[in-house]
């Protein structure tokens, strides 16, 4: 891929019991564990919040890749 919003697969195998997926490493952690990290309330109390221009560039980054992927 030439997007710097979408990882890279490498492959995918599919024994009997459960799929695994190779792919690239990203640097700060997968998406889902990085917002569990920067969210606060009862589960994490001391969670770094994000602002709110972080989430929209969240969600713009997101849509760029979504819109890189549907291209291809």
């Amino acid at each position: 891929f030439q997007c710097h919003h979408v990882i890279q697969l490498y492959g995918i195998c599919c024994p009997i019991c459960s799929p695994y997926v190779v792919m690239e490493l990203m640097e700060n952690g997968d998406l889902k564990n990085y917002l569990y990290r920067h969210r606060q309330g009862e589960i994490n109390p001391n969670g770094a919040r994000l602002l709110e221009s972080a989430m929209i560039q969240l969600a713009l980054d997101i849509a760029d890749g979504m819109y890189y992927l549907s291209d291809e």
